[in-house]
């Protein structure tokens, strides 16, 4: 596997794991709601880029880790359903 590659993958990893501490498997409820946070995290993205701002609780390297996580989430139920 690609260094950074796998280095991006373990970021991705560690944030899941504190937020499974902090959130349990809350993401397990319904795809809906999973694709209902990768749209509010594609628009953040988008804002962010168009705009050049960040702001104080969330950089765009944060957004993108989210964006991985919900969509990994998104994967995750649909293989189940199958």
């Amino acid at each position: 596997m690609d260094e950074d590659y796998e280095k991006a993958l373990n970021k991705v990893l560690k944030i899941r794991d504190e937020r499974q501490k902090i959130y349990g498997d809350s993401w397990k409820s319904d795809i809906i709601t999973n694709y209902y946070q990768l749209k509010n995290k594609f628009e953040r993205i988008k804002i962010m880029i168009e705009t050049l701002q960040t702001n104080h609780y969330e950089s765009l390297i944060d957004q993108f880790i989210d964006l991985t996580n919900y969509s990994l989430f998104c994967l995750a139920l649909i293989l189940k359903e199958k």
